[in-house]
């Protein structure tokens, strides 16, 4: 019987590697070998790295364009229906996240828009802010249900869709202002559209947080990973809300 001659995936097999790997060893090119997987490897981190930018700086740019979106809310709820009020300041969102999109934004740049965009959105709406305490709402468990589906859903949808959509359009529509929609939503049709549009116009100096905290994530992402980045991020926004809290507390007591 003629005994069948070894191949490389005989090899590969008894090796456990793969047939490619027996055949570079063989062919004395391993270190070639090992040389371009390590650029690869290089390449992929490079690539990675590259996304998670771009995902943190497109969530810089939403924390702006939250603001806006508080502030045309504030201004249709006056006098217009819950779906036109809510659908106007949606379609605001869509348009800026689009027009943001044309322009290569780094820390500084956000900062400083940041900083041009909040003082005139808190003057603008403090003319819808009501003096004295807005009637309490009742929020049942069923508001707090749909509301929870409502976001996961939003979370579910991004994270299927952020292979074909970008790191750039996943990291914004992470942060699509369903939340503060859905709030609305229950706010509008039981207490009235001004009296919700003043809470929106109150929103807007807490949002300075949500910038604080995203631009801590920016900055500490890559030297302090993505856990601690957001640990830190999420401190910070407590912390804005907190202080902002607390001189609220004192000039009432004063």
């Amino acid at each position: 019987m003629i005994k069948r001659k070894s191949t490389i995936y005989d090899l590969a097999a008894l090796a456990d590697v793969s047939a490619s790997t027996v055949s570079a060893v063989l062919n004395g090119n391993w270190k070639q070998r090992r040389i371009a997987e390590a650029n690869q490897e290089k390449e992929r981190c490079e690539n990675s790295v590259g996304e998670a930018r771009a995902a943190i700086e497109a969530r810089d740019g939403v924390a702006r364009i939250q603001a806006l979106v508080a502030l045309t809310y504030a201004a249709l709820a006056q006098r217009r229906s819950l779906q036109l009020s809510l659908g106007g300041a949606f379609l605001v969102w869509l348009v800026i996240v689009f027009l943001l999109r044309l322009v290569e934004w780094n820390a500084i740049g956000a900062v400083l828009l940041n900083a041009v965009i909040y003082p005139i959105a808190i003057a603008a709406a403090s003319r819808f802010r009501i003096a004295g305490a807005v009637k309490r709402v009742e929020v049942t468990s069923a508001d707090l249900a749909w509301r929870a589906g409502v976001v996961t859903l939003c979370v579910v949808l991004v994270t299927a869709a952020s292979s074909s959509i970008g790191s750039y359009f996943s990291g914004t529509f992470a942060f699509f202002p369903v939340a503060m929609g859905s709030f609305f939503i229950i706010l509008h049709p039981r207490i009235g559209g001004p009296a919700a549009a003043s809470v929106a116009a109150h929103v807007l100096t807490p949002l300075i947080g949500l910038g604080l905290g995203l631009l801590a994530v920016h900055l500490l992402a890559v030297p302090f990973g993505v856990w601690w980045s957001y640990a830190i991020g999420l401190c910070i926004g407590i912390g804005w809300n907190a202080l902002l809290w607390a001189l609220r507390q004192r000039k009432l007591l004063a």
